[in-house]
């Protein structure tokens, strides 16, 4: 062997015999509990808080000097509990003092088993951490600490003889932790536990990477996310300033809330906090989980005092059919079968800690598009303000199949009919009772219920399962509607309530989009103030009450021609009167008031004026069963010419039976009508005469009596 070799080797030899008896020499000699005053010291002046060593401190030389701390505590700020802010099972920290020769403080790994740790947020919404994170930011070589801190122990700390300029950890472990957070303010309280963290080698100014994972839960509910989350995070101790990239958090959540049992959503972003000036931001966020996409970003400021944000939310184009499939939620049967096929939503928003306000709404819903603003105000209890606009809808499509025909066919009593008659075909209001909100809805077409309404304009509010229509303006058939109305469901039995008016209706088109009729045409009027109450729609028709009256001008009943049907009546079977192959009724006017009770609607007061005829009615329709029993009594006046003369004076009744758009009319033998004031005066001459909204004024002695027989 050279000579040089056996001198390196003995050398090499020689420094480990000499390190060796050192770490010996130390470890024998040193007893580490000694200096636990010290070590409670710094460590309550470095986080800010009263720290608590109540285990035994063990030394351990090979293969890095270490030390483990036992039962290690960190106190609360005074009045925010019995229990400890932290406390940790055992505390490893493996210090390198050589690196204090060149003014750096170094660890090896920093490993804590078993921390509890408690975060709380008290009713006037100040929390227990806040002095901790503000000793921690304030970094090495600074007077650290904070107010909020408890009193440290008056025990004397070595400051170190060389100046420290940066710090370094190899790394911090993280095993078995519990945490949990305190809400009083929200009466909320989370718990994440089996928790683990791992760092890469930490060191001020450099970016390190952070793994962590754990299982996340509410305590008032049953469901838990398994959390998986990896980062990089660079720090700036000294200006208090961190920033973040490349994160990736992975939420597995499973419980009996959950659709389908277990769900799955990932989000990614980058950003940075700087808790000098309070402010923070967020690029790149997307969220994806059960075929949703959601990108965004966010800056915000006031950390440290009142918390305000804005930035800009976008939800990719997506099924929400897709979506619920993929929850395993069963989508709704609906008439049209492309409905909720498409959907997508950008906003640009702005809040605080207690209210959330969308700005610039692009929203699309198939092939409805919504822009507008809304604002949704305490979080705790959600209330939704709004200023929205719709370019049009269709109701009709998200409306279960056969919805039209249930609300305008007849309801038929029966054993088989009763047995099916069960909530499970009740209308749904649960989404009403959990809903507050308030605003204005703008439409430029829609359609409901086939009707269509166009520049409707409708102010909503809803609080306690009661939803209100203060005012619903639009334009309809050429007319105009002015209505309000009401649906409480906040009892068992929910209740309705519509009343206001239609004017000048062309009620040929609204029948024909309505119930597929035009048989009936005319110019109308309406007034309506209308109660129901019940779950189905069988029981809104059942319980309907209030009142309605109408008033009809220069329309037509076609497919019957009364005139000739009492020309027929009269014995001249042969000798047809009108238009055989178009036959109708003009009517000049036509006027009436209902009062319902029980979904049965009587009137004593109707008037009708043809160009040949007069004629007053009552009787009811009962609106379940879709069934006329009605009277009308025809004048014809003392002057009818041919081929009505031979009835000229005459009163006719005509009894009206079967449904309301197809009645079957029963002619009886005509009697003398009696002679009065109006018996010269022709029908045509009282056609403005009757209002629906003064229904004592209607078929009574005068202008429109059928019982004047010149009254034509």
């Amino acid at each position: 062997m050279k000579t040089w070799h056996k001198w390196t080797l003995g050398l090499l030899l020689g420094v480990i015999i000499l390190l060796g008896a050192a770490l010996g020499t130390l470890y024998a000699s040193v007893d580490p509990a000694t200096y636990r005053g010290r070590i409670e010291a710094l460590a309550t002046k470095a986080i800010g808080r009263d720290v608590q060593i109540r285990g035994p401190i063990t030394l351990s030389v090979l293969p890095w000097p270490s030390i483990r701390l036992d039962d290690v505590q960190v106190d609360n700020p005074t009045g925010v509990g019995d229990a400890p802010l932290a406390h940790a099972r055992a505390v490893r920290v493996s210090p390198r003092p050589l690196a204090l020769v060149f003014g750096r403080l170094a660890f090896g790994t920093l490993t804590i088993d078993g921390l509890r740790l408690r975060l709380a947020r008290d009713a006037d919404g100040r929390t227990n951490w806040q002095g901790v994170i503000d000793a921690i930011a304030a970094g090495p070589g600074q007077a650290l600490g904070a107010s909020s801190a408890s009193p440290a122990r008056e025990t004397p700390v070595v400051t170190p003889g060389l100046p420290v300029t940066s710090l370094a950890v190899d790394a911090v472990r993280l095993r078995g932790a519990r945490i949990s957070y305190d809400n009083a303010r929200r009466h909320r309280r989370w718990q994440l536990f089996d928790a683990r963290l791992q760092t890469g080698r930490m060191t001020d100014g450099s970016p390190f990477r952070l793994e962590a994972s754990g299982r996340l839960r509410r305590a008032e509910h049953g469901n838990v996310a398994r959390i998986h989350l990896v980062t990089r995070i660079e720090p700036h101790l000294a200006d208090r300033f961190y920033r973040f990239s490349d994160m990736s958090l992975n939420l597995l959540v499973d419980g009996p809330d959950v659709p389908g049992g277990q769900q799955e959503a990932n989000l990614g972003a980058s950003g940075d906090v700087d808790f000098n000036s309070g402010r923070f931001g967020l690029d790149g966020v997307t969220l994806q989980s059960s075929g949703l996409t959601i990108t965004g970003n966010v800056d915000g400021e006031g950390l440290n005092d009142r918390l305000r944000y804005y930035g800009r939310l976008t939800v990719a184009p997506f099924s929400p059919r897709s979506v619920m499939q993929q929850l395993e939620i069963e989508p709704p049967h609906t008439q049209w079968s492309a409905a909720l096929s498409r959907a997508g939503f950008d906003a640009q928003f702005e809040g605080g800690a207690d209210e959330i306000r969308f700005r610039q709404i692009a929203a699309r819903l198939d092939d409805s598009h919504l822009t507008g603003s809304l604002r949704i105000a305490d979080f705790g209890d959600p209330m939704v303000h709004f200023a929205l606009a719709l370019d049009t809808l269709n109701i009709d499509h998200y409306l279960p199949p056969g919805s039209a025909a249930q609300a305008t066919g007849p309801v038929k009593r029966d054993a088989r009919t009763a047995a099916a008659d069960t909530d499970a075909d009740a209308l749904d209001f649960s989404l009403l009772r959990a809903m507050r909100l308030d605003g204005r809805l703008s439409i430029g077409a829609l359609t409901a219920a086939n009707m269509s309404l166009a520049r409707a304009s409708v102010k909503l509010s809803a609080d306690d399962g009661r939803l209100d229509v203060d005012s619903l303006v639009a334009g309809a058939y050429g007319g105009r509607l002015d209505l309000t109305g009401a649906i409480d469901a906040s009892a068992e039995t929910p209740q309705y309530r519509v009343r206001g008016d239609l004017r000048h209706i062309a009620l040929g088109p609204l029948l024909g989009d309505a119930v597929m009729n035009r048989r009936v045409s005319g110019l109308g009027d309406f007034d309506i103030d209308l109660s129901a109450r019940g779950r189905r729609v069988a029981d809104l028709k059942r319980s309907l009450a209030g009142t309605f009256a109408l008033r009809l001008t220069d329309g037509k009943i076609d497919g019957y021609d009364l005139a000739n049907a009492l020309h027929r009546a009269a014995g001249n079977a042969n000798n047809s009167t009108g238009n055989a192959s178009a036959p109708h009724t003009a009517i000049e006017s036509l006027a009436a008031r209902f009062v319902l009770k029980a979904g049965v609607a009587t009137n004593e007061d109707l008037s009708l004026v043809t160009p040949r005829l007069v004629a007053r009615g009552d009787g009811l329709f009962n609106i379940p069963a879709n069934r006329f029993d009605y009277q009308l009594l025809v004048a014809v006046p003392a002057d009818a010419d041919a081929p009505l003369a031979a009835l000229a004076g005459q009163s006719v009744p005509v009894a009206l039976d079967g449904s309301l758009l197809a009645p079957s009319p029963a002619i009886g033998q005509p009697t003398p009508a009696p002679r009065g004031d109006a018996e010269h005066r022709s029908p045509s001459s009282t056609a403005g005469s009757t209002r629906p909204d003064a229904p004592d004024n209607a078929g009574t002695a005068g202008d429109t009596s059928p019982d004047a027989p010149n009254g034509a």
